[in-house]
């Protein structure tokens, strides 16, 4: 996977290999909502896409997920934590490749 990018409402959301430092890095940049800046996944076949951190600023912790599901869908999960309980912001969404029939 050289890069992928998805974009939903106010979020565009890329996934990219850098092989300067040889991981994945997850991009997400709202205009409404939170950001990230190449937060570093790692992966496995077995688990997928996987990371855990908090934002740049230290305000938020993440958590993010993206599992294949079936044979060519991709479930991805990116949740946000903040001191309180009730504050939570998660970004769901199942995706299938371009061209891909249902």
């Amino acid at each position: 996977m050289a890069e992928t990018t998805i974009k939903a409402y106010d979020k565009v959301i890329t996934l990219k290999y850098d092989l300067a430092v040889k991981k994945y890095l997850l991009t997400v940049k709202s205009t409404s909502g939170l950001s990230l800046e190449d937060f570093p996944l790692s992966f496995s076949e077995e688990d997928g896409f996987a990371g855990e951190g908090r934002t740049s600023d230290d305000n938020w912790a993440v958590k993010v997920s993206i599992k294949k599901e079936g044979v060519i869908k991709h479930h991805w999960e990116i949740e946000f934590k903040g001191a309180s309980p009730i504050a939570i912001r998660k970004y769901l969404f199942t995706l299938e490749p371009k061209g891909s029939s249902k």
